[in-house]
């Protein structure tokens, strides 16, 4: 498991390092990934792409509603090289759980558990101990829209 904050740290320290690179602190109002914009209260911001790992106050995705018009795959064949993609969102939810007595065995990683009902998607389940009482449990989905809070 990587922390986040120690992610961050390292991306911001390696990015800092490259002058093609800039950051800017910015609350995002609102995107245009058809047309490559991100909206903010410093200005729009135009890109070839927008790749949103935002946190946000506003969501900027639909909750459990359809995201992407077309279908989640693009056919090889049917589509110009520039235009086949896979159209889909990973989105996860986890949990650290804390147990009264041993549940977890620290040396077991329980990984990608596909066990559940995938509904259509791609859904998995890992479980990291960190002590024989404590684990980070997450769900993960692979999906065209994101799930209704309560599925998570």
């Amino acid at each position: 498991m990587v922390r986040g904050i120690d992610f961050y740290n390292f991306a911001k320290t390696e990015l800092d390092k490259n002058p093609r690179f800039q950051r800017i602190a910015a609350n995002i109002t609102g995107l245009d990934a058809e047309k490559g914009i991100v909206f903010t209260d410093r200005g729009e911001f135009q890109g070839e792409r927008v790749f949103n790992s935002a946190l946000t106050k506003i969501s900027l995705l639909p909750e459990a509603g359809s995201f992407y018009t077309g279908p989640a795959f693009t056919p090889l064949s049917d589509a110009p090289p520039a235009e086949r993609f896979t159209h889909l969102l990973q989105h996860f939810k986890g949990y650290i759980i804390e147990t009264s007595r041993a549940a977890f065995d620290p040396g077991v990683v329980t990984f990608m558990d596909y066990r559940i009902e995938q509904k259509g998607e791609t859904r998995f389940v890992y479980v990291l101990p960190f002590s024989e009482t404590r684990a980070l449990v997450e769900f993960t989905v692979f999906s065209t829209a994101l799930c209704a809070a309560e599925e998570y």
